[in-house]
């Protein structure tokens, strides 16, 4: 019994992320497609999915999982595509996917205060606020704007764990954790 403990609890923790998928509401001009992820490069924050072209995925199309945003679509073929997880080093500061990825603090608190993301390094997210005096707080959450024409807001993004504010060059960024644990997904949604 012993043994199996640590697997049983893998499982349930699977169970229970699938289910949240199950409830998850509609996205305006959206559709969610189910994909499996087939491969994963932790060098190159990549995953491969088992779903391509003729399932109607296209570039830059976000892809989410049970905790939130994962990534873009970054290449696509017939029966698979590439996705570029939010973590990526080579993530540009306003692009992911060619379309801009725009955080603001949690909508319940203040839906006004924005900031581009980028990836740091393979555990940790950078966001830099448009405004440098913005109340930002350790463990406030970071979902999506909606200001891209194809990431729709509301998606969780991370949470705070540092700030940094330079008042000399009126720059405010912080570090956040992103949602998502990538060597635990194993099932993920591609919003076309």
């Amino acid at each position: 019994m012993a043994l199996y403990s640590p697997t049983i609890e893998l499982k349930d923790e699977e169970i229970s992320r699938l289910r949240s998928m199950q409830g998850f509401g509609p996205v305006p001009g959206k559709k969610r497609v189910a994909a499996t992820i087939c491969g994963f490069s932790i060098n190159e924050n990549r995953l491969t999915l088992d779903v391509g072209s003729k399932q109607g995925v296209k570039l830059g199309c976000p892809v989410e999982c049970s905790e939130g945003l994962v990534g873009t679509i970054e290449e696509v073929e017939s029966n698979q595509c590439q996705v570029l997880m939010l973590t990526s080093v080579g993530l540009q500061p306003t692009s992911v996917g060619k379309t801009q990825l725009v955080g603001g603090i949690d909508l319940s608190r203040n839906p006004h205060l924005l900031g581009t993301v980028r990836g740091e390094n393979a555990s940790t997210l950078s966001m830099t606020f448009a405004d440098p005096k913005a109340p930002v707080q350790i463990g406030d959450l970071i979902v999506t704007s909606g200001l891209s024409d194809r990431i729709p807001s509301g998606l969780t993004i991370g949470k705070v764990i540092q700030t940094e504010s330079n008042e000399e060059f009126g720059i405010l960024k912080a570090r956040l954790s992103p949602s998502f644990e990538p060597g635990t997904l194993d099932v993920v949604f591609v919003l076309i």
